[in-house]
């Protein structure tokens, strides 16, 4: 292989990555806890604009993926970030890092001096850090979903309330997500009956604390979050759910109702993903509670 060629992916590498790793942090809204547009759009943008500026067109695609690999690789490894929290930010980061070499070659054309050049670089941080401070007003609070999800049980309502108290152990086939890092349920239990008992779900990793506020009898249960301790930072966290059973022709309608807050931006992006992940745990219940009751 063309010795040049090494040293120019070798180089863009260090760029791409070393640039995308120095802005991940300068991006993280340590104030109000949130990834936004800086982290998802402004810091990828600024590493690909940074390795296109310094080595141009030569080896760009292959550097390109090689900066995006490792940056996700060290977060990864660093527990910076979670497997499944990069796989499904992939496609925001990629597309913002394929705009950002297309503005660095853009840019290249223009500063041709290796003293212009390196100003442009300087200034990347301090876009990023702009961009954070910019966006806070609008990430401060975090965002409030409610997702809810149905199934027809065929067994009367009576059993189902029975059923979704406590599992002693949670089976079946998992989702793929879960195989990535979204939390697997593994067991609930539940100290005293009414409200106030105190309801614990057990994860593969953590559990999540509950106390009951709604105690309807075969219809409603009602759980408040008390606490989460869960690994991994959370930019998404779960502030209640309810089960609620109402007569089906062919048995009981159950629906689970969960409602969670998160800190990730752009909205129009992460909603549905974080609904996919809350409908995976609750047809992965749900799994569990029909065959709990027709073994």
């Amino acid at each position: 292989m063309d010795r040049q060629l090494i040293k120019g992916t070798a180089l863009g590498v260090l760029t791409g990555a070393g640039v995308g790793l120095l802005c991940f942090e300068l991006a993280e809204n340590r104030i109000a806890q949130s990834m936004g547009l800086a982290m998802f759009f402004l810091a990828p943008a600024a590493a690909g604009f940074a390795m296109a500026l310094v080595i141009g067109r030569k080896s760009l695609l292959v550097s390109g993926c090689l900066s995006v690999l490792v940056c996700l690789t060290v977060l990864i490894a660093t527990k910076a970030e979670g497997l499944l929290c990069a796989i499904l930010a992939f496609p925001l980061i990629g597309g913002s890092f394929a705009a950002g070499c297309s503005l660095g070659l853009l840019a290249r054309l223009f500063l041709r001096q290796r003293k212009t050049q390196a100003g442009a670089l300087a200034l990347l941080p301090v876009i990023v850090v702009g961009g954070r401070v910019a966006e806070e007003p609008w990430v401060r609070s975090p965002r409030l979903e409610v997702v809810s999800t149905s199934l027809v049980v065929k067994s009367a309502p009576e059993s189902v309330w029975d059923a979704i108290q406590t599992f002693d152990a949670l089976r079946g086939a998992k989702p793929w997500l879960m195989y990535v890092g979204l939390p697997e349920p593994v067991r609930c239990t539940m100290v005293g009956r009414g409200v106030g008992a105190r309801r614990s779900c057990f994860f593969d990793k953590g559990k999540i604390e509950e106390t009951i506020t709604e105690w309807q009898p075969p219809f409603r249960l009602a759980m408040r979050i008390d606490r989460t301790n869960m690994p991994g930072r959370h930019w998404m966290d779960f502030a209640g759910a309810d089960y609620e059973l109402r007569p089906a022709q062919q048995g009981t309608l159950l629906t689970r109702v969960t409602v969670l807050t998160s800190r990730l931006s752009p909205e129009w992006y992460w909603r549905p993903l974080e609904r996919m992940g809350v409908e995976a745990e609750h047809r992965y219940i749900f799994e569990n509670v029909t065959s709990k009751l027709n073994p």
